[in-house]
């Protein structure tokens, strides 16, 4: 099994691979993990990936350019996409 993860803090998934069970089962390839930071495909010297919203509020909001640069590398055939997401 593959997970490909798209991730501003690819550093939160090293417990994942370096300790316990899951450790284990990385290590005899039963399941592989590609992390994939949106920073990496960014075009501006700040690699910027998120923007005030619209009309002013609370919070940010993610940019559609580098996320949608990020997702065009891996998504290929038919594959199961799952967006997290706050008020989802």
């Amino acid at each position: 099994m593959q997970f490909d993860v798209i991730t501003l803090f690819p550093e939160m998934f090293a417990a994942l691979t370096q300790s316990g069970v899951t450790r284990r089962a990385f290590e005899q390839k039963k399941w592989g993990l590609s992390l994939w930071n949106p920073r990496d495909f960014t075009t501006n010297n700040y690699r910027t990936v998120d923007d005030r919203p619209f009309g002013g509020g609370p919070g940010m909001v993610m940019l559609a350019e580098p996320t949608f640069a990020t997702t065009s590398v891996f998504l290929v055939g038919s594959i199961l996409f799952v967006e997290l997401r706050p008020g989802a």
